[in-house]
């Protein structure tokens, strides 16, 4: 049904989007109340980690961030990256200390290391 000019599907859908964010902080700010709001809460934001960089890398070999300032991830062979491989990725993103693995000679992340995958430019 269409009310006001937009579909009632596309409004529910960016009622969605607008009120995710704003659960995911009250739980956070809950949580050190209860234990299980806590619980609750990583798992939360784990899902939307996993969600944000391995769905939009997979689905279109760039995040958001990616889209604005021109870079894509491609495999080491200049491929798109599987799903395993961007999911590889997120989960590397979690290792403690892996943002210095940037320092040195060879200035690739562990992330893109370890999943045979780099960034590149696009513009």
């Amino acid at each position: 049904m269409v009310r006001g000019g937009r579909p009632l599907g596309v409004r529910r859908r960016d009622g969605i989007k607008r009120t995710a964010p704003l659960v995911v902080v009250a739980l956070r700010h809950l949580a050190p109340q209860s234990e299980e709001l806590a619980a609750l809460s990583s798992l939360l934001g784990i899902v939307v980690m996993i969600g944000y960089y391995a769905g939009f890398e997979a689905a279109f070999g760039k995040t958001p961030g990616k889209m604005l300032v021109g870079t894509r991830v491609v495999t080491t062979t200049g491929g798109e990256p599987s799903f395993g491989q961007c999911l590889g990725r997120t989960f590397a993103r979690c290792v403690p200390f892996e943002p210095f693995s940037f320092f040195g000679a060879n200035a690739v992340g562990w992330h893109d290391r370890w999943t045979n995958t780099r960034v590149i430019r696009t513009r």
